[in-house]
Formats: structure tokens, sequence, C-alpha cells
């Protein structure tokens, strides 16, 4: 009998993840165009930082949901998956 992962643990994992990506590029976006760049007073002070941080990965979470990514973890095919990726966009 095989444990499955609960599907929260993704949803959990894919909204830290989407979290920590924005976090760089906010950090090097700031590096890129030569902006302050102080890691405890521009960027953890900055509201835009913040609001990124918790609105982006929610809007993620809502367009997998809507496609229904979690609903099907363990039936679908890592083929199919990758095709998808490709050719729909």
């Amino acid at each position: 009998h095989q444990h499955k992962i609960q599907i929260a643990w993704y949803v959990l994992s894919d909204f830290i993840t989407a979290s920590l990506s924005w976090a760089l590029f906010f950090i090097f976006r700031k590096y890129l165009l030569d902006e302050p760049f102080h890691i405890m007073q521009e960027v953890f002070t900055d509201s835009k930082f913040w609001m990124g941080i918790v609105l982006i990965p929610a809007g993620w979470l809502l367009l997998h949901a809507l496609f229904g990514t979690y609903v099907t973890l363990y039936t679908k095919s890592r083929l199919t998956e990758l095709i998808l990726s490709f050719c729909t966009g």
C-alpha cells in the first residue's frame, strides 16, 4: 500500500515556491534597475513586495485549481502533462 501525499501539501508547496520565486524576482529586478538594494530597509518594508508574496501565489493557486491540477494528482500522465504544457501555450 503506497502512502499518498495529501493535496494540501501540494498546494502549500506551490504557494511557498511561488512566493520564493516572486521574492527572488523582486530582488533581482531591484538589482538590475540599480534601485536601492538593502534587503531589510528597501525590500522587506516595501508594501509591493508583501502584496506580491501573497497575491501572486494566490493567483497561481486559483489558476491551477480552475484547471483541475489538484483534483487528479495520482491519475495524471507525466508525458501528457508535458505535451499539454508545450502545445497549448
